[in-house]
């Protein structure tokens, strides 16, 4: 993972807003290359998926990257059609599963660490309410 300054938060080390923008990306500079190829994204568009995936809005990605909301709209939706998602966060979650099975096959790179799971003694509250076939 790696950090990337946001536009609107104060260079204060002990900003823990609830509503701050998280200053990670799931994804290093290989994957993001991979990722590249797999969609056949242009440097804009990823640079655009990569904003994305630090949880930028729209408007901060135009000022970061020049541009006005309209084009970052275009990329957003060029990106889209080519991975075949339809919204931010099902386009990071395909990127992050993408890059983490390819990279889990491969024996120069690890699997990405997402979150580990760990399993409890107490039944889901899900599971309450599933009725049983008779």
């Amino acid at each position: 993972m790696y950090t990337h300054p946001h536009p609107n938060q104060s260079e204060d080390k002990n900003h823990d807003s609830a509503f701050s923008v998280p200053l990670i990306s799931l994804l290093d500079d290989k994957q993001w290359l991979y990722i590249r190829k797999r969609y056949h994204l242009t440097e804009r568009e990823l640079q655009t998926a990569k904003f994305v995936c630090c949880g930028f809005n729209n408007e901060d990605i135009a000022s970061e990257m020049k541009i006005t909301r309209g084009t970052v709209k275009t990329h957003i939706r060029n990106i889209y059609r080519r991975v075949r998602v339809k919204n931010k966060i099902q386009m990071v979650l395909k990127f992050v599963n993408v890059a983490a099975v390819f990279f889990a096959k491969s024996e120069t790179a690890s699997a990405i660490p997402i979150v580990e799971i760990k399993k409890s003694d107490k039944k889901t509250y899900a599971s309450y309410n599933i009725p049983k076939k008779k």
